[in-house]
């Protein structure tokens, strides 16, 4: 991912359209390489590399410069990965607590003879 081209950080800074298209498809493709290999789950992989990229543009007056975009990106997926795989154990844990707290069925009477 080669994102030290100082024109493609002030186009985005600019609003220019088309520019977080070529962030897109710049960075994109290792992002989503990053993610899958630390999440194993496309769809959550996906998920990340977009949010990683509208963050990118959200913060883009804290990138002092282009050669620190690429590493920022990296970064961000990193922490965005382990934020959702701490997701992924919180909403286990509550689903096998909830199931920990069904009533269980009572036992069924034994069949009388007569």
């Amino acid at each position: 991912m080669d994102l030290r081209d100082p024109r493609l950080l002030e186009r985005l800074r600019a609003g220019e359209r088309g520019a977080f298209d070529d962030l897109a498809r710049r960075a994109g493709p290792e992002l989503l390489g990053l993610a899958r290999r630390l999440l194993d789950d496309e769809d959550a992989a996906r998920d990340v590399r977009q949010e990683v990229l509208v963050r990118a543009v959200r913060a883009l007056d804290r990138i002092e410069s282009a050669a620190l975009l690429g590493p920022w990106l990296v970064r961000v997926t990193v922490n965005a990965c382990r934020d959702q795989r701490r997701r992924d154990v919180a909403r286990l844990a509550a689903h096998e607590r909830s199931r920990d707290r069904r009533p269980t069925p009572p036992p069924e009477a034994p069949a009388t003879e007569l």
